[in-house]
């Protein structure tokens, strides 16, 4: 490497797995006197995020501004990621008010990910404020309507969420897309509104939206926590029916009302469990009535 210049030196960073691998060639071509360029600082501060450590990522903010390194808007859309896989919501919000600072404009990335940030540290006004501030020239896509019912549903803002929803654009992208639709199923069951979730999954089926396993498990929750014990059975059914691959999140939800199904019904979940691996263990309704079945078995045998 000791010939080597700083494209070279970005090219290996950039194919690195891990972030002590990429600070290990940073030195070295800093021990050469080689210049970083804004590639280098955008492919660092990168492997920072994926790392999760964002504090690195401000630091190589800080140096390359004293290195006289322009950062560009890859440069903070990717310090906003940073700060909201951490939840650092107040910093990811601040470094869009910098961006105009420094005559740079925030885009739909910009935006997205900000509010992202505001989703998982459980700040929905402040998310709403960023999505009210998505200007025509920003735009707005699936990312930004599923995120922002996402975050509006988790704080039990479901009216507001449905609102958003209603006057969401008719492009296809956005009025078939599953995840959004599921956003807006997930907000009903969160605010514990099980008919308005009922009659939103059957216009899901009416519009042709589809359905996955998350759609699915989310009604089972709807309707489990409002006691419909037989409406979630349906619905676990007409899950397997419809031929999604089984998984825990669709099996979990049943576990609170497993005592009230029909001997039929347990031994469907029981023999559903073995099938996803799941340790019956794990689950008190469902180990008694399994060791309860084995004695029962044994003592006939």
């Amino acid at each position: 490497l000791q010939t080597a210049n700083i494209v070279t030196f970005n090219t290996l960073m950039g194919a690195c797995q891990t972030l002590n691998q990429s600070l290990r060639l940073f030195t070295t071509a800093m021990d050469q006197e080689l210049k970083p360029d804004i590639i280098t600082y955008n492919t660092l501060i990168h492997k920072c995020t994926r790392s999760a450590n964002w504090q690195k990522a401000v630091w190589f903010h800080r140096h390359m501004r004293q290195s006289h390194v322009q950062p560009d808007s890859l440069t903070y859309n990717t310090m906003i990621h940073a700060f909201g896989k951490a939840r650092q919501w107040l910093r990811s919000v601040s470094m869009i008010r910098y961006m105009e600072s420094q005559r740079l404009r925030p885009d739909l990335v910009t935006y997205n990910s900000a509010m992202l940030a505001c989703k998982k540290a459980r700040k929905p006004l402040t998310a709403l404020k960023l999505f009210e501030n998505m200007t025509s020239s920003v735009g707005r896509d699936a990312a930004s309507y599923s995120t922002i019912i996402a975050t509006l549903g988790h704080s039990g803002m479901w009216e507001k969420a449905y609102e958003i929803f209603l006057g969401m654009p008719s492009e296809a992208d956005l009025a078939g897309n599953l995840i959004i639709w599921n956003s807006m199923l997930d907000a009903f069951a969160k605010g514990k509104e099980w008919r308005k979730a009922h009659e939103f999954f059957s216009e899901m089926q009416k519009n042709g939206v589809g359905a996955d396993v998350y759609t699915f498990s989310t009604m089972i929750n709807a309707y489990v926590t409002s006691g419909r014990w037989n409406n979630a059975m349906k619905a676990y059914r007409a899950m397997k029916s419809s031929g999604i691959e089984i998984r825990p999140a669709a099996i979990t939800p049943i576990l609170p009302f497993f005592e009230h199904l029909a001997p039929d019904e347990s031994e469907e979940i029981m023999a559903d469990f073995k099938l996803v691996g799941m340790r019956t263990s794990r689950f008190h309704n469902l180990g008694v009535y399994m060791n309860r079945a084995g004695s029962s078995n044994r003592s006939s045998a």
